[in-house]
């Protein structure tokens, strides 16, 4: 049986720990052949003393952030053992006893294959917020990548197959390494280790392996806000991009706008931009996507799309005028 390694960054996760990691030990797999892995950036409060409830391996971060090849999925790539690598937030958890054996098949059964997807599904008893989240995690930019012609990964699951295999380069597929997935860890350190989710993404592509495959069968939560605040909401979105932005300024990440960003060769020319923001203002956009949201889901959280298509677009749109050298290609 192959090893997995899963690597768990942490900052004061104690609310949240102890279901991530009992949802990795519960597994229907053997323990001996399960490594954990857990960065930690500093916390303050219970979230070690959790962790050492469990059989891990603790690492002190002196930094607090997860990116960049000096971030602790980084760090956790090196101290890592296993045939395959799992990056897991301390906000996750797995929601089936099987996920490991699951996602494994396509990689066991296609040596082609470099990456498995878990689905992104929805925890029993979920607050309405992650619920939302769960369905559009960037709905703003995510209208701009559907105006280009490309689409999330989470996009391309068929739930009437067991999995579909994609090629990141010919299906025009937003691709990205990041949590709730297996990754050949010879691959990952053949690219050079993970520093971004897209850029680390890429270079598997740049060295024909693309070859992503995405398991139906198997689901993974992401419980990012522990309470229903849309303030909350608001400025978890707003430092995400802020970060983003320092490292583009820093010339650590390319702009959102290269082609090079995504698997396929779609145009994001600044008409469609200019269309999508046009959309936002006159609301047809978020309106047509809250009706397809609803039919698909049968979800209220859905309702909550239009206002918060809005404030994730008025943040982006300070933020592009704050910093205009990101429009530059």
């Amino acid at each position: 049986m192959p090893k997995v390694s899963f690597i768990i960054p942490t900052l004061n996760n104690e609310r949240t720990m102890r279901n991530c990691l009992h949802s990795v030990f519960s597994q229907d797999f053997p323990v001996e052949d399960i490594e954990v892995i857990i960065v930690d950036g500093g916390s303050k409060d219970g979230t070690i003393s959790i962790a050492n409830e469990f059989k891990v391996k603790i690492i002190h971060n002196k930094f607090s952030f997860q990116d960049s090849k000096y971030g602790s999925r980084n760090i956790g790539l090196a101290e890592a053992s296993g045939d395959f690598v799992c990056f897991l937030n301390a906000d996750q958890t797995l929601l089936n006893r099987a996920w490991i054996r699951t996602v494994l098949e396509p990689l066991l059964r296609d040596e082609t294959v470099s990456i498995a997807i878990a689905r992104q599904d929805i925890r029993p008893g979920s607050l309405w917020l992650n619920r939302y989240n769960t369905y559009c995690e960037f709905p703003f930019v995510s209208s701009i990548a559907r105006a280009s012609g490309v689409r999330s990964i989470y996009e391309f699951f068929d739930a009437r197959r067991t999995l579909t295999v994609n090629v990141a380069r010919e299906s025009k597929m937003l691709t990205y390494v990041g949590s709730g997935m297996l990754i050949r860890r010879n691959i990952l350190n053949q690219v050079g280790g993970y520093d971004y989710d897209l850029d680390t993404a890429q270079r598997f592509v740049a060295i024909g392996q693309g070859y992503f495959a995405t398991v139906p069968g198997a689901q993974v939560s992401h419980e990012h806000y522990l309470s229903n605040s849309i303030t909350e909401y608001i400025r978890h979105k707003l430092r995400y991009l802020n970060r983003y932005v320092s490292l583009r300024e820093l010339g650590l990440r390319s702009s959102l706008l290269e082609k090079k960003l995504v698997g396929g060769t779609p145009s994001l020319s600044r008409k469609k931009i200019l269309l999508v923001l046009l959309g936002t203002v006159t609301l047809w956009i978020c309106l047509l996507e809250t009706v397809a949201m609803i039919k698909k889901r049968r979800d209220w959280a859905c309702l909550l799309h239009p206002l918060l298509y809005l404030l994730v677009a008025a943040v982006y749109a300070m933020t592009f005028l704050r910093s205009r050298n990101m429009l530059r290609s």
